[in-house]
């Protein structure tokens, strides 16, 4: 069986109770080496196989995959395998090939970050709602920018975005967001 393992928002110490025991019993962790930390490694057992996946695309992904698929397997994602990660792909694969699966959620990095600086997404009277999205660059958004920052009484966490916090800005500054009660800075 593969677990998909979410590592949590990159806080070695935010991993699940579930994803560090799925790391201890198992036989067999393909991780995404570019973004989960190291540190997470350390749960797994001495001559657990362990492979960096940063370099391999989804064929070699897949071939490790059904090749160590009998035994006891982690595929170590970043945050929770369910936003904005490769899960989706590999799920796809699985069914195809008839491998159970089963997915281990770890902590969203909207909620680690919230967390680490003490802010609420949902205030009465101020923000009911939470929107999770990315900025369009290179991967389209079915929704425009100016159609997710309309929501203005939402809070919004914009995933994969670092390098377009200029345009984010920008397009939040023309829809009339006040400056003095921005986080994204001038």
């Amino acid at each position: 069986m593969v677990k998909f393992v979410g590592a949590g928002p990159g806080d070695p110490e935010l991993i699940t109770v579930k994803g560090q025991k799925a790391l201890y019993d198992a036989e067999v962790v393909l991780y995404t080496g570019s973004l989960v930390p190291k540190e997470l490694l350390t749960w797994c057992k001495e001559g657990t196989l362990i492979e960096n996946s940063a370099d391999m695309d989804y064929e070699d992904i897949f071939s490790f995959i059904q090749e160590h698929s009998k035994k006891k397997f982690v595929r170590l994602h970043t945050g929770d395998s369910s936003l904005f990660s490769t899960t989706a792909k590999q799920v796809e694969f699985l069914n195809e090939n008839n491998i159970e699966y089963e997915v281990i959620p770890g902590v969203t990095a909207a909620f680690g970050a919230a967390a680490s600086v003490g802010v609420e997404y949902t205030i009465p009277g101020v923000s009911q709602t939470l929107i999770i999205s990315r900025v369009e660059g290179r991967t389209p958004n079915p929704e425009s920018l100016e159609q997710l920052l309309s929501n203005k009484n939402s809070s919004f966490a914009f995933y994969l975005s670092i390098t377009l916090l200029k345009k984010l800005k920008d397009t939040a500054y023309k829809l009339g967001y006040a400056k003095k009660y921005s986080m994204l800075g001038d």
